[in-house]
């Protein structure tokens, strides 16, 4: 069977793309806390999403999920070093 993508497949993809690369090298210059809401309402938009008060809730608790995430990660790890720690994180998900 044969894949067969319109014009318009494609160019949805491109924009992803772009947008990941972008998002990438904005979070140096931005930062973190700033970019991602704003990438995410923009993927959402992208997806077709319509309700702004919907977009601006899921984008500022997402981001605020991932940072508390790493954050909590991070703390464990805070007094060993870097690959004693990745070792006890490896051994702690097995």
């Amino acid at each position: 069977m044969l894949l067969s993508y319109n014009k318009k497949e494609m160019l949805g993809l491109l924009y992803v793309a772009l947008i990941i690369y972008f998002y990438v090298f904005l979070m140096k210059i931005i930062g973190f806390i700033f970019i991602t809401p704003a990438v995410l309402i923009i993927l959402m938009k992208l997806t077709g999403s319509v309700k702004w008060k919907e977009m601006i809730i899921v984008s500022i608790s997402a981001t605020v999920l991932i940072l508390f995430s790493f954050l909590i990660f991070y703390s464990k790890c805070s007094f060993r070093t870097e690959l004693y720690c990745r070792q006890d994180f490896i051994k702690w998900k097995i």
